[in-house]
């Protein structure tokens, strides 16, 4: 991911594809591990029950819509705020969150086996995905609440500039999980790119070479 970031040429040799097909084969060379074997049931059973929490949520809120029902008229039983831009927001990101992390839990149970084949292609599915679920979620939570505080100015635009840094400040957090092909992506997505990775190396306690260090303080 690093030399995709810096835009390394590509060796005539070892193409994406053998690249690709090396790094899956390592992995799963090492899932034969017994030890890692178990660590990585472990790890699937915790992405499983963080997929699980997001479906409980998400389903609660489902109902629990802000603004509530209409208890009069011949509307009764229809979302107050059922027109409102704002609630459709909340209401498409609710869904999104829900149905992707019904389908991330639905695929971790698929890794439940003792087959690394298995467990490494539900790893690689299942992280995508519930990196788009708490996204989905947060940006429904977010659109609730701006629509219950919609009239007063202030407080709407202190919702709409936290929501907007807190989904950037999550996305940064959740890119290095996501597998993407960041050599073919514009050169502003792969500046974001690099400096979530640049975060997560910093997390991990790493750091970069002096000849990255020179070029950032040119």
């Amino acid at each position: 991911m690093a030399l995709n970031l810096a835009n390394a040429p590509r060796s005539e040799e070892l193409t994406a594809a053998k690249a690709k097909i090396v790094i899956e084969d390592s992995v799963l060379k090492s899932l034969h591990n017994s030890d890692n074997l178990m660590f990585s049931k472990e790890s699937v059973n915790t992405l499983l029950l963080v997929s699980t929490l997001v479906v409980g949520i998400t389903f609660v809120q489902g109902f629990t819509i802000p603004g509530g029902y209409s208890s009069s008229g011949n509307d009764v039983g229809t979302p107050i705020f059922l027109t409102h831009s704002l609630f459709k927001i909340f209401l498409i990101c609710n869904t999104v969150a829900m149905c992707g992390s019904i389908t991330a839990s639905i695929a971790l149970m698929w890794a439940q086996t003792h087959d690394p084949n298995i467990i490494y292609a539900a790893m690689r599915f299942t992280l995508p995905v519930l990196g788009v679920t708490p996204t989905m979620m947060s940006s429904s939570f977010l659109a609730g609440v701006a629509l219950t505080v919609y009239h007063v100015l202030w407080l709407r635009i202190f919702v709409y500039a936290m929501g907007f840094f807190f989904t950037v400040f999550i996305v940064g957090l959740l890119a290095p999980l996501m597998d993407v092909l960041v050599s073919y992506v514009p050169e502003p997505t792969r500046a974001f790119l690099f400096f979530s990775f640049y975060l997560l190396m910093f997390v991990s306690g790493h750091n970069f070479d002096d000849d990255w260090s020179n070029r950032w303080s040119l």
